[in-house]
């Protein structure tokens, strides 16, 4: 399920299910919690999990699309410690209700090192929407 490139075997989140309509989660919740906490995607969890356990230098590509993406952890370590390169080609599109946030941060990489995020791509936080629907306590 994979091609190689500049070395890298790349692993392509949309190979794995993931939907590339800026609007569409997956709401499954059977996600590795050693890996990836990803309650909305579950095709980005897969391809992480695998991407990161193969034993070589590996590359998670999220292609020229728009995907909708809630909060989520890429944690490693990886296989023999080597980060992945993640290539981030189009938009991440988070949601803007703050109701699907367990923590404060939307995406979040942990226990990487060297870790190489690139792509050209977009992190669209939503921030405009969201303010309008938070409510801070106190």
């Amino acid at each position: 399920m994979a091609a190689y490139y500049c070395g890298q075997k790349v692993f392509d989140v949309m190979q794995y299910g993931a939907m590339a309509d800026g609007k569409t989660g997956s709401t499954q919740m059977d996600f590795p919690l050693d890996r990836l906490i990803c309650p909305f995607d579950s095709a980005f969890s897969d391809a992480w999990k695998v991407a990161c356990e193969f034993n070589e230098l590996a590359s998670l590509a999220i292609p020229q699309e728009t995907f909708f993406l809630g909060p989520v952890i890429f944690r490693g370590p990886c296989y023999n410690n080597v980060s992945l390169s993640v290539q981030i080609q189009e938009t991440l599109k988070a949601p803007s209700s703050l109701n699907n946030f367990t923590s404060v941060d939307w995406l979040e990489f942990s226990h990487l090192d060297k870790l190489v995020v690139d792509g050209g791509g977009i992190l669209n936080g939503q921030g405009a929407e969201a303010w309008n629907l938070t409510t801070c306590p106190g």
